[in-house]
């Protein structure tokens, strides 16, 4: 099945959104569902590129090319649409890639 996505409401869990990070499936459903997650939850955007760069940090080679393709997708909808996103997520690729 899916990947399992923290709830809805409420505060942002951290641990929670990294334990969805960290089990991602490379498939465009998951990733777009975790894109449309991050979308909804933009208020956190802050946290959640936060969460994204540390799991990057820790994961195998492999499981970083997905988290790589969510970033892609969050940050060409926030382009689109003028979300906070393309800023933060900017620079947490930054940090990512070198």
């Amino acid at each position: 099945m899916g990947t399992q996505l923290p709830p809805s409401e409420g505060d942002f869990n951290a641990l929670q959104f990294e334990k969805t990070l960290t089990t991602l499936k490379d498939s465009q459903e998951s990733i777009n569902n975790c894109c449309q997650w991050c979308l909804q939850h933009r208020i956190h955007h802050k946290k959640i590129v936060n969460c994204w760069l540390n799991v990057l940090k820790r994961v195998k080679v492999e499981q970083r090319l997905i988290l790589f393709y969510l970033a892609n997708d969050v940050v060409q909808y926030s382009k689109r649409k003028n979300y906070e996103y393309v800023e933060s997520w900017g620079t947490a690729l930054q940090k990512a890639t070198t």
